[in-house]
């Protein structure tokens, strides 16, 4: 969630283009659940009405394009 409030920031508040969060879902450092990253920045999203890309790691896509990878692939992992 604070990384899509400083998404939304730096665009003035509303939600524009799409927010790819990083250093995230490849490692379990941290003492929240390895999942927590990406469903908070899901439901921040929704919350928002912003993009966000969430490919799995290594997946290409095109960050222009009408579609772009949010499935929440770490649940079936």
């Amino acid at each position: 969630a604070e990384g899509l409030q400083a998404h939304l920031d730096l665009q003035g508040g509303q939600p524009h283009g799409v927010m790819l969060p990083i250093h995230w879902g490849t490692f379990n450092l941290a003492p929240h659940a390895w999942s927590d990253p990406g469903e908070g920045t899901l439901a921040a999203g929704a919350r928002t009405g912003s993009r966000i890309a969430l490919p799995h790691p290594g997946q290409p896509f095109e960050p222009a394009s009408d579609a772009v990878p949010d499935a929440p692939w770490w649940r079936s992992v």
